[in-house]
């Protein structure tokens, strides 16, 4: 499998992860920078993400914030992780 392939999983299981913290929130997740325009190099390049969301109350922006926050730590620590134990 090519790098922009596997970049384009990681990015696929991103997107389902916030989805299921944000739930009704999110409403789009836009790729762009490298990857997008054919140009992603795997020793130099990062994912570039948009999320566009729901309407976001101002009594839950901070909770919700945070929690899509940790969401994407914890799936850049499991991306980790998973290409770690692949290379070994």
């Amino acid at each position: 499998m090519c790098d922009s392939q596997a970049a384009l999983r990681v990015v696929d299981d991103l997107a389902r992860s916030i989805g299921l913290v944000t739930q009704q929130d999110l409403m789009g997740l836009y790729l762009f920078g490298s990857l997008a325009n054919d140009g992603f190099e795997p020793e130099r390049s990062d994912l570039d993400l948009l999320k566009w969301g729901d309407h976001i109350r101002a009594n839950n922006f901070k909770d919700s914030l945070k929690a899509q926050s940790n969401a994407i730590l914890e799936f850049v620590e499991w991306a980790i992780d998973e290409s770690r134990s692949s290379v070994a």
